[in-house]
């Protein structure tokens, strides 16, 4: 499995938003400011996030971006699969996949789960509000921005 920018800059731009929550929407121009991340790029990424129910827009003068929920309820696995797609390490994986001639019989392939399960495992523990919490312990320490 391999993270792109794509899902580096999602996490990034979700942090952001939590860590800077409010009542208002946040502009998309300030998270782009902040994260040094282009902001054409992150329109493209929050079209995904919204799909996803992640984050919601508001038109108009007042309008932006707020989580779609609390910070509590959004996983990292929820973020990269939003951002990214389905997180198989291998296309074998994937349950709608029957190209595979030795699915039936391949060892390697339970090994291969077993692996999978356990990255899984780790992406659906970690909440977005446990990352800003552990980014302001980080900031107190005077590490600056965690990034990831």
């Amino acid at each position: 499995m391999h993270i792109s920018t794509k899902g580096r800059y999602a996490l990034r731009a979700l942090l952001e938003m939590a860590e800077n929550q409010s009542d208002k929407p946040i502009l998309l121009s300030f998270i782009a400011d902040r994260q040094d991340i282009p902001e054409r790029y992150l329109i493209q990424i929050f079209s995904s996030l919204r799909k996803a129910g992640l984050v919601r827009s508001f038109r108009g003068a007042k309008g932006g971006f707020q989580l779609a929920k609390p910070a509590q309820a959004i996983t990292l696995a929820d973020i990269v699969e939003a951002a990214e797609g389905p997180m198989e390490i291998l296309d074998c994986l994937r349950a709608q996949n029957t190209e595979c001639a030795r699915l039936d019989f391949c060892y390697a392939r339970n090994i291969w789960l077993e692996v999978n399960e356990k990255i899984k495992a780790v992406f659906q523990g970690a909440t977005l509000a446990e990352m800003v919490q552990k980014q302001r312990v980080h900031r107190l320490q005077g590490r600056g921005n965690y990034q990831i």
